[in-house]
């Protein structure tokens, strides 16, 4: 390279730092405090926050965890990330004031209901319906989650097996694997052999159910919704606290408390992750 040539890089190298150097230090503070406002959302709701280092609880958190920025003061949260057992599940549920949806067997925390009556009825004016999508659209037991889970894990496995991706000794590793260890198996397979555990094998697993014990709706504060396509449905839910908050889980809503106020969200430490016609609201982490 001639002198000139040398030059001409150093100046262009000099451009390119000063052209964008600050924007991209200004895009990392902003990530930290996003960070930092969403842990000091969750502090002291959860019994423990994990590391990184803790894999599968920090992907639960990553996941899962704009439930626990919820505002609304009524709200009894889970103590933890991940139930063990149906006991361990009973433990925390038998303590929520909880009561039906109108018309169906379907439970919800008290505060979280209010709030779905209100937007029911400002779509009963519309001529519109905010109904459950089935039979597990609200709370659940430990056991329903487990059954979720293996409605997944299985025809996945079959189907991996059928195609060559994976041996029938592989598959039925994970299938006597010890729960945590078998969600960890699960989740390597994806990322490490983009071997998809959701019902269409297109994206993860926990975009589709959650791992057994950590779904949001065992807190008694998701509702899947029948009508999640209408936009104005959505927009209904979103005034009276109700967002989607689980990446691809379109039919999926979570009682946030925080009334139709992108601001007050990303206040919470959650950013939106825009997907098409739909919003999700996700930890930043």
């Amino acid at each position: 390279m001639d002198l000139s040539k040398q030059s001409l890089y150093f100046l262009m190298c000099i451009w390119l730092i000063l052209s964008f150097g600050p924007s991209i230090h200004s895009e990392n503070r902003g990530l930290e405090k996003e960070k930092a406002l969403f842990f000091q959302s969750v502090q002291g709701r959860l019994d423990s926050i994990p590391s990184p280092k803790e894999e599968i609880h920090y992907r639960i958190l990553k996941e899962y965890g704009a439930l626990w920025t919820g505002s609304d003061p009524e709200v009894k949260f889970p103590p933890k990330l991940i139930f063990e057992s149906e006991a361990d599940t009973l433990s925390y549920q038998e303590n929520l004031q909880l009561d039906s949806v109108s018309g169906n067997n379907c439970r919800l925390q008290k505060a979280a209901l209010s709030q779905l009556n209100k937007a029911q009825s400002e779509a009963a004016a519309l001529k519109l319906k905010i109904t459950p999508r089935g039979s597990d659209s609200c709370l659940r037991s430990y056991k329903t989650t487990y059954d979720l889970w293996l409605s997944r894990l299985e025809p996945n496995l079959n189907y991996y097996v059928s195609n060559k991706k994976l041996t029938q000794a592989e598959a039925q590793k994970v299938r006597k694997a010890p729960l945590n260890k078998q969600i960890k198996m699960v989740l390597d397979l994806e990322t490490q052999k983009g071997l998809l555990f959701d019902k269409y094998r297109q994206t993860s697993i926990l975009n589709s159910v959650a791992a057994p014990g950590s779904s949001q709706h065992l807190s008694g504060l998701a509702f899947d919704v029948a009508e999640f396509a209408n936009p104005q449905i959505r927009k209904i839910l979103n005034k009276h606290g109700w967002y989607q908050t689980v990446e691809n889980d379109q039919p999926h809503f979570t009682y946030l408390g925080v009334q139709n106020n992108e601001e007050n969200l990303k206040n919470y430490g959650l950013v939106k992750k825009a997907k098409g016609q739909f919003s999700f609201w996700i930890p930043n982490i």
